[in-house]
C-alpha cells in the first residue's frame, strides 16, 4: 500500500527508512517491530529512533532547527538537485526519517499491508 511521507506511522517510517538507505529488513509481528533480515541468530531491531540511524543520517541533511513548540524541521537534497525538501516532525529523528525518505523515495512510498495499521 502507498502511504504518505508527511503522514506515516512510526513502523511506516522505519520501513521507509530502512528501503531508503538499502537495509533488508523484515516485519515480525510478534514484536510489531523490523529488523534486521539477514542476522540468523539474534534479533537486532531497526528503528528511525535508534541513535546510531539518526546521527548517522544527520551529516547529509543541510539544516536542522527545533521550533518553539519543540518540533523539528529538517531540510536536504537530492543529489544533483537545487531543489530543497524540507519536513517536520515530532522529534529529531521523525524529521530526519521523513526528510531521507522523501529524499530518496519521493512524497508517497510503498509499504507492506500489514503495517497499514499501527497498534
Amino acid at each position: 500500500m502507498q502511504v504518505k511521507t508527511e503522514e506515516a506511522t512510526k513502523l511506516q517510517l522505519d520501513w521507509g527508512l530502512a528501503n531508503a538507505t538499502g537495509k533488508r529488513v523484515r516485519y515480525y509481528l510478534e514484536y510489531n517491530a523490523l529488523a534486521f533480515d539477514d542476522c540468523e541468530d539474534n534479533l537486532y531491531l531497526f528503528s528511525h529512533t535508534d541513535p546510531a540511524v539518526c546521527m548517522g543520517l544527520t551529516a547529509h541533511l543541510h539544516i536542522m532547527q527545533q521550533a518553539t513548540n519543540g518540533s523539528w524541521r529538517v531540510a536536504g537534497r537530492r543529489q544533483g538537485s537545487s531543489h530543497v525538501i524540507c519536513k517536520t516532525g515530532l522529534t529529531l529523528p521523525e524529521a530526519v526519517a521523513r526528510c531521507v525518505i522523501a529524499i530518496r523515495l519521493g512524497d508517497e512510498f510503498e509499504v507492506p499491508d500489514e503495517l497499514g495499521v499501527e497498534s
